[in-house]
């Protein structure tokens, strides 16, 4: 819970070094493993530097990839991000199912269409006869990950965008640590060249984007929980009204929960009562009790305003015989 609100009631200044000091990391990490891996391939045997160049003309189509995750990533986060500091959980939720559509319909796309038009754009981008072969060995490879890049980098935009830089610098920790492990184990000790280094980066790419989803679905399984827990246990609403708004619970709840469970039990002994905020408590109910000649229970609810009473007003009537009904707010 601290983690959600903390954006919103923290200094700005150890927000931010909180939150950049993880990205500036990750950017580091993988600047650095993609110069490692461009040196396993510059070494490997006799063909290392055509092998080389042949990935480097790979690089605008492999941009583009990435260009189209950063689309629905930066694109979408800060959006969500704002809802959610708008207390919108419902729009931030529509907002991350659609990128995550959009990303997916992305990579498809891209897959198909790399898998199909490859050589042509290769050789537009300066691949010649003596590199277009290694171009074409890791480009293909490279494209049936396209699915993993799209989901690791657009969805990774959702984790920081909800504050939790460190987790998303994980994210590319694990896929350049496996990158960088598998490069050599692929290209020299199986000896698959080019075409284990594109595998290499496949498989990093795909244990990112585990870690992406396994994050954000066991975050969703959460709610969902919580939600269920509260949708059961607290039939009016004390926790929030809405069925994804468990997150909204406030200590300030807690009377609200304690008088209502009591009521559950001692209904028979009242059939009126006293609905509002913290001043109600100075209410006198045995004047209301001799004024009315009923017998007042005062529901005192700390913060209340007139939703609040309205659905507490609804439960009473719904659930008791009331007689009379007194409101303060």
């Amino acid at each position: 819970m601290e983690q959600e609100n903390e954006l919103g009631v923290k200094p700005i200044k150890k927000l931010l070094w909180k939150l950049a000091v993880p990205a500036i990391t990750a950017q580091i990490v993988n600047v650095l493993y993609n110069v490692v891996d461009r040196i396993y391939i510059g070494h490997i045997p006799e063909v290392g530097k055509l092998a080389l160049t042949g990935v480097g003309v790979c690089m605008p189509l492999i941009m583009l990839i990435s260009a189209f995750a950063m689309l629905a990533g930066m694109g979408g986060a800060p959006r969500a991000s704002i809802m959610l500091g708008r207390n919108d959980a419902e729009e931030a939720e529509r907002i991350l199912g659609n990128c995550a559509a959009l990303l997916i319909l992305v990579a498809v796309t891209l897959t198909v269409l790399f898998q199909l038009f490859a050589k042509p754009f290769l050789l537009t981008f300066g691949a010649s006869r003596n590199t277009i072969g290694f171009a074409m060995d890791y480009i293909r490879i490279y494209a049936c990950g396209t699915i993993f890049v799209q989901l690791t980098l657009g969805l990774n935009a959702f984790i920081t965008a909800q504050g939790f830089a460190k987790i998303s610098m994980k994210t590319t920790l694990i896929g350049a640590v496996t990158n960088i492990s598998l490069d050599p184990i692929f290209i020299f000790v199986l000896g698959m060249g080019v075409k284990g280094a594109a595998l290499a980066t496949v498989l990093s790419q795909a244990l990112s984007a585990t870690w992406v989803l396994t994050f954000l679905l066991l975050a969703l399984v959460l709610a969902l929980g919580l939600a269920a827990f509260n949708y059961v246990t607290d039939p009016f609403a004390a926790f929030g009204d809405r069925f994804l708004n468990w997150f909204s619970y406030d200590e300030t709840n807690n009377p609200r929960v304690a008088k209502l469970s009591y009521l559950e039990q001692h209904h028979g002994e009242y059939d009126s009562y006293i609905l509002g905020c913290s001043s109600t408590s100075s209410f006198p109910v045995d004047g209301f009790n001799e004024l009315y000649d009923a017998s007042f229970y005062n529901l005192i609810m700390y913060g209340a305003d007139m939703r609040d009473c309205e659905k507490i007003a609804d439960y009473l009537i719904g659930h008791y015989e009331v007689k009379n009904l007194v409101l303060n707010v």
